[in-house]
């Protein structure tokens, strides 16, 4: 059976680098006017800027098919585009009178790097079909899942994905509805045979395959190759916004966030967190190693953070490693959270006149934490005395300065 792919093909993997190196499979088809075809020739020329172009040239004749399609592969360099084309066709049926029907068209166009143009001549047509695969620089945990979308329209075509490691000698294929479906490719690197305890590059491309007419045989035609560097898991935080607790004071760097994590770090690793205040873009803060002697029952309390709201990203490393700044694939994300701010603490003390040269001192407080505490001159906090706002001081004293310190239930004083 003759084997046809439509004329859109590309390959999209959101917000990565397309590779330098670009594959156009050029798809060409001839259909037969009738079974008295005296000649229906086909000529196609590609000229990739500031390389040299490549011609071909077909035919179909009256023992042929009503159709012939015909693959060739165009290897050029990202540099190359825009690409120029041209071509030109012919086409005679053998008349019962001098003359019969004739066509003869030409073209000319060009397109771009993202582009799959296609175009009709006569009784011929061409689509470039790209089948680039782009280059992410990225770096992913073993048992985090690699996507990659797949927009394309395949009729009566075989094609299929494929992987190896950097070290090995042949592609492994990826199992259609396990791994791969029309929509594209989604796995999970630990998941695959061999792939259990791996770091290193995993390979990956995509082969569409075709009977190619030139030959009679089934050839395959492969994507370029796109490579992720795999490292070992970080363990996966349990889900949800972190629970926290708030200064205890206004304004203090008393906070605390409780990150809990599904399983150990692997001995001789360290958790690399980064810390960033919630904004657009996330504007980073701080980073903090913490060995796995600091986690306990898989959890760690983050504290000694000042109110605001933050979003955490973290990664297993070996203790080893110098980087102190994270950012990429292999990154996990905390949920973002909040620290909230308490309400600051207020007081006043205002002198009463109660004659015969005495006074009285009368305290009044908001905000904090209630309930509320007053001392006086050289006694501290632990000679604290609670009273209720308004409260005048039961001692007379004569004229003079008073010292009067003011603190709530978390012996925060006035900011």
């Amino acid at each position: 059976m003759i084997k046809k792919l439509l004329l859109t093909f590309f390959l999209v993997l959101t917000n990565l680098l397309y590779c330098q190196t670009s594959q156009i499979l050029v798809e060409t088809t001839l259909t037969k006017y009738s079974n008295d075809v005296k000649t229906n020739t086909y000529n196609l020329t590609l000229s990739p800027t500031g390389s040299t172009s490549r011609s071909f040239s077909y035919d179909i004749a009256n023992n042929d098919d009503n159709e012939k399609y015909f693959y060739d592969l165009v290897t050029l360099n990202k540099t190359n585009y825009p690409v120029s084309f041209s071509a030109s066709a012919f086409n005679r049926v053998k008349p019962t009178i001098i003359g019969g029907p004739e066509c003869n068209e030409t073209t000319h166009g060009s397109f771009t790097f993202q582009q799959s143009p296609v175009f009709y001549l006569c009784h011929a047509a061409s689509s470039f079909l790209v089948l680039d695969l782009p280059i992410p620089e990225a770096t992913i945990g073993n048992c985090q899942r690699i996507s990659i979308d797949k927009y394309v329209n395949i009729t009566n075509a075989d094609y299929s994905w494929q992987y190896m490691k950097s070290t090995d000698t042949q592609w492994s294929f990826f199992n259609y509805g396990t791994h791969y479906t029309i929509n594209g490719l989604s796995f999970i690197p630990k998941e695959l045979p061999g792939f259990n305890n791996y770091t290193g590059n995993i390979l990956i491309r995509f082969v569409v395959s075709y009977e190619n007419l030139k030959t009679g045989k089934i050839v395959s035609y492969p994507s370029n190759i796109t490579t992720y560097t795999v490292t070992e898991c970080s363990p996966q935080y349990v889900g949800g916004a972190p629970p926290t607790t708030n200064p205890k004071c206004y304004n203090q760097s008393t906070g605390t966030v409780t990150l809990k994590f599904q399983s150990e770090l692997v001995d001789g690793d360290v958790f690399l967190f980064n810390i960033f205040k919630n904004t657009s873009p996330p504007e980073f803060i701080k980073s903090l190693k913490v060995p796995k002697s600091s986690i306990s029952n898989n959890t760690y309390v983050w504290e000694n953070l000042a109110p605001g709201n933050y979003i955490i990203k973290y990664q297993a490393q070996r203790s080893t490693d110098p980087n102190e700044k994270i950012d990429g694939l292999s990154t996990v994300d905390i949920p973002s959270f909040k620290i909230e701010n308490p309400e600051p603490l207020k007081f006043e003390a205002k002198a009463i006149q109660t004659g015969c040269g005495e006074i009285k001192i009368q305290v009044s407080a908001s905000g904090g934490t209630h309930s509320y505490y007053y001392y006086l001159g050289n006694e501290t906090v632990k000679d604290k005395h609670p009273f209720e706002s308004p409260y005048i001081i039961p001692t007379s004293m004569p004229d003079g300065d008073y010292k009067v310190t003011v603190v709530d239930d978390n012996d925060c004083i006035e900011k």
